[in-house]
């Protein structure tokens, strides 16, 4: 990139320019230079113009000397100008402002696009420079008029104290209310409908605000003085803000006897307030949040997060080659794509989220919550930023012109990734680097564990779509033992036969399957493929009496309207009696609607089904359950069975189980039973039916076969 080099630049340089890239530099409409380092090796006229000065003094001075020693952030010029140096040699470019002076010591203030390119032999740096001093000097003066009107208003205010307002007073016995002159031309009603009782006062204010009048009246009760700020809607449906002033006159038992209120009309010092917030917290161009207000909301966000123990993300986005397109249409069409930009972004988000222009071509998100562990979080915020990447890359019409534009997105997410707002939306920006790297049109997280998890879950996902089209999945089948070592039951288990990766376990996809919406169709399948499964034993080779398949039941497919409907119909194509057919389900997914699980549960039973609670003990209101569900079997769950012999608590926990079993008659199982130890203690206590690997490792079906039958 460019050389920063000191003293004065030599002449060769601008002697090597040819006519056709001098005159191209000289038809540009605005102030441009070309610098080779920091000086300067050609600029155009209206450059000369600008600064007053011949282009004599002006080919091959350092562009620092053109500049006041302090920026209008503060920071020294030559360090300023360091860092843009620095930004173009990574390749990033972009707008500055700038302070250029003059020669009588008049300062100038001008943005600064900067960018880098290869001429010749040499890597010279491209300016263009608009003189913005003007437009800077009637921003301030608007903000001094805001200013100055703020200060007017509360003058005015205080100034309704002595007089021009409507004064209004109640009399609480009689429940009467009269009004000074000019009420009914403040409320733009007419005279017989001012209200003239105590509680017809309520009329007055707007009806989406009931509780700001309930708070007024248990003041008044309670005789305190008062001041609010309310709506009222005038008749032509305008809505005025309103300003009221009262205090409380009481007898001698404290009781409130007169109430006695001014009322002002404060609609222009909202409307003040309103416009005032819009500037300093909003983009003027796009109207979304600027970088204070993100910084702000982000600061919440990030403390609200560690307080809550929750997670949320911000998506930082840049536009892929917006620059060469904004040079290429110009400015105004430019500034039409990002208004576009801002729109399909707020069509994605939800009023909670925080959407910001930051810069130029820069937009940033913040989503305050994603539910979930990390993982999840991870793998939601991916599918939220492809998302994104897909609203925004969908063809843009500009002055009757079809362009298509990409994007770029960092992600970090916080508390994790950062314990201020600036470390936090920094992080992203990092991220945002990483994809630009990776070819642009692209997503990254900050940290690299984190996207090479999303990456995995996006693979694993896609490949589940696969495995459900070509019926890559296979029952295991893991025994259940009684005293007598005889089998009495199987659990069927899903497994994945990848064509890759070889046998994969339901720990490394039933989760992202979930998340995605395709564990409906895998259990369904996994229903079916055991009752078939099981008729072929009854009718081939299974002798055993009261022989049952248990199958795990996902939450989401458990919650789902026509999951009853659906184990009817597996039932009557499978001809499968319901009575051979055991349904596990996990306490947790009980608590989220119990009158629905209840009503389901119900409708299983009266279909014959046998229904078991899995992983019994590590829920919530067990008790509750078991007292008012129709339940076969309860499975104490390996946490506590793999410590009953070191551990006194898990020992009594699973006796305590033991005991709740007989008490509401059902059959306890005793799953990941290990050694002959355990499986001693739990005969002992008075357990009659196991499962673990002590007896057998899920197997296939003709493994199974020729073992139990």
């Amino acid at each position: 990139m460019p050389n920063k080099r000191d003293g004065n630049m030599p002449r060769s340089v601008v002697r090597k320019f040819d006519t056709g890239f001098r005159q191209l530099i000289e038809s540009l409409s605005e102030a441009a230079v070309v610098l080779d380092g920091i000086h300067i090796a050609i600029c155009n006229e209206q450059f000369v113009r600008l600064m007053q000065r011949s282009k004599s003094e002006l080919d091959g001075l350092p562009i620092t000397a053109l500049s006041m020693p302090v920026q209008v952030d503060g920071t020294d010029a030559k360090e300023k100008l360091s860092r843009v140096l620095s930004a173009l040699e990574r390749g990033r470019f972009g707008t500055i402002e700038w302070l250029l002076t003059l020669p009588n010591g008049e300062p100038r203030e001008v943005e600064v696009s900067f960018s880098g390119f290869d001429y010749y032999d040499r890597q010279l740096i491209f300016a263009n420079i608009r003189d913005v001093t003007d437009r800077k000097r009637m921003e301030l003066e608007r903000q001094s008029l805001l200013d100055e009107l703020a200060n007017k208003e509360q003058m005015t205010r205080l100034a309704t104290m002595a007089g021009g307002i409507v004064i209004w007073e109640a009399d609480i016995q009689s429940d009467t209310v009269t009004w000074s002159e000019g009420a009914s031309q403040l409320f733009g009603i007419s005279v017989n409908e001012i209200p003239t009782s105590f509680k017809a006062l309520r009329e007055l204010v707007y009806e989406e605000d009931p509780a700001l009048a309930d708070t007024v009246i248990e003041n008044i009760n309670a005789g305190l003085t008062f001041e609010f700020e309310s709506r009222f809607q005038r008749s032509d449906g305008e809505l005025n803000w309103l300003r009221t002033q009262g205090q409380v006159e009481c007898d001698n038992n404290n009781h409130p006897m007169m109430v006695r209120a001014a009322v002002s009309d404060i609609s222009e010092y909202k409307n003040a307030q309103e416009e005032i917030s819009r500037l300093a917290y909003y983009d003027p161009l796009t109207t979304l949040a600027n970088r204070r207000l993100l910084l702000d909301r982000l600061h919440q966000y990030s403390a609200a997060a560690k307080r809550n123990k929750t997670s949320g993300v911000v998506f930082y986005l840049d536009l892929d080659r917006f620059k060469l397109l904004n040079d290429s249409l110009g400015h105004a069409s430019g500034d039409i794509l990002l208004v576009e930009v801002a729109r399909r972004l707020m069509e994605v988000f939800r009023t909670d989220d925080t959407v910001a222009r930051i810069g130029g071509d820069e937009f940033v998100v913040v989503v305050p919550v994603i539910a979930g562990g990390m993982h999840m979080v991870v793998h939601k915020a991916r599918v939220i930023a492809d998302k994104l990447r897909a609203t925004l890359a969908a063809d843009y019409i500009i002055n009757g012109l079809n362009y298509h534009l990409s994007s770029s997105i960092g992600l970090a997410v916080f508390p994790e990734d950062g314990d201020t707002a600036e470390q936090i939306i920094k992080n992203a920006d990092v991220a945002l680097f990483e994809a630009k790297k990776n070819g642009r049109n692209a997503v990254a997280f900050y940290s690299a564990e984190q996207q090479q998890d999303a990456d995995r879950r996006v693979i694993i996902e896609q490949d589940l779509r696969q495995a459900i089209k070509y019926k890559q999945f296979e029952l295991y089948y893991q025994p259940k033992i009684n005293g007598e070592g005889l089998c009495v039951g199987v659990e069927a288990l899903i497994r994945w036969q990848h064509p890759k990766r070889g046998l994969v376990f339901p720990i490394d996809f039933i989760g992202i399957a979930e998340e995605a919406g395709l564990i409906v169709d895998i259990g369904r399948w996994v229903v079916e493929a055991a009752c078939l499964q099981l008729k072929a034993w009854k009718n081939q080779i299974c002798q055993i009496e009261g022989f049952r398949i248990s199958v795990n039941i996902s939450p989401v497919q458990f919650r789902r309207k026509d999951f009853v409907s659906n184990i009817q119909d597996v039932l009557k194509r499978s001809a499968v009696s319901p009575d051979n057919l055991m349904l596990e389900i996990t306490e947790d997914m009980l608590i989220e609607d119990v009158d629905e699980a209840v009503e389901r549960i119900n409708q299983l039973k009266k279909l014959g089904v046998k229904i078991s609670i899995d992983d019994f003990g590590t829920g919530y209101s067990s008790l509750y359950y078991l007292k008012h569900l129709p339940l076969d079997e309860i499975k104490i769950d390996r946490v506590y069975v793999q410590n009953i012999i070191n551990d006194k608590d898990d020992a009594a926990i699973v006796k305590t189980i033991m005991d709740i079993a007989r008490h509401f008659a059902l059959d306890p199982v005793a799953e990941g039973v290990e050694n002959n130890k355990q499986a001693v203690f739990l005969q002992k206590i008075g357990c009659k039916v196991f499962q673990g690997f002590f007896y057998s490792k899920p197997m296939t079906a003709a493994g199974f076969s020729a073992k139990y039958f």
